[in-house]
């Protein structure tokens, strides 16, 4: 709905329930209209519980929509103005449209969220898309488990949306934190998830030296590999009997 907004106002007019369902929520086109509406509108009601929208009633039975702060103060929705704020692109249509908020798991959403705010804010600092940052600096700057940001950024790995390699400390750093430099792939959500290939990632152990301490740091380089598709059930031949009965 953000992105649908009007940029003054701030608000979303829901002409028809069952566009708004299937193009903004990626609900199934083929469902029936009573369940779409009916989805619609416990979604909407939700976010109203959360003061993120309000709903009003217009006249011949138009419904407008206007977005709150996203703090869930209840206050007004301002647009992030370019010149004010870094604003990160989501590719929420491809999101939606063809179904990647269905298939990736809460944690896996956060960790994609994060990468491409990560890719915005170090725009043009490496290479197309990339980024660099431990594990730990990703933790506390958006409140998430270190943990769970592993188990979010090894699953877009294996859909293609996001690798990473092991970046060896500068001369000029004197720290023996690493950083891994993150590299997305945001055009993989222009097909399916079952479109996309799998990958795999293999870690090679390698071993560098502290420029501060002098100690010995043990890291990993890792390699992308793409997995074969899945193939059809094997086919099933009866086996045949050699020999004569007795």
């Amino acid at each position: 709905m953000v992105a649908a907004a009007t940029p003054g106002p701030a608000t979303v007019e829901l002409r028809n329930y069952y566009y708004f369902a299937v193009q903004c929520l990626g609900l199934d086109r083929e469902g029936i209209l009573s369940s779409l509406r009916s989805t619609v509108t416990r979604a909407l009601g939700r976010l109203a519980d959360l003061k993120l929208i309000t709903i009003e009633q217009k006249h011949h039975n138009r419904v407008v929509i206007r977005l709150l702060a996203l703090d869930g103060s209840g206050g007004p929705y301002v647009m992030p103005r370019r010149n004010q704020t870094k604003v990160v692109y989501v590719p929420t249509g491809l999101l939606f449209q063809n179904a990647w908020h269905q298939r990736l798991t809460q944690t896996e959403l956060t960790a994609l969220l994060v990468a491409l705010t990560e890719e915005t804010y170090q725009f043009k600092k490496f290479g197309p898309h990339q980024w660099e940052k431990s594990r730990d600096k990703i933790a506390i700057d958006y409140g998430l488990a270190p943990s769970t940001w592993s188990k979010g950024k090894d699953g877009l790995y294996k859909l293609g949306l996001l690798e990473w390699t092991y970046v060896p400390p500068s001369r000029r750093q004197r720290r023996d934190v690493t950083a891994d430099r993150y590299t997305v792939h945001a055009d993989v959500l222009s097909s399916t998830p079952e479109e996309v290939p799998q990958y795999a990632r293999f870690s090679e152990p390698i071993t560098t030296t502290s420029r501060a301490t002098g100690r010995k740091l043990q890291r990993h380089l890792n390699t992308r590999v793409e997995l074969p598709a899945p193939t059809d059930a094997p086919k099933v031949v009866p086996l045949r009997r050699s020999g004569r009965s007795a």
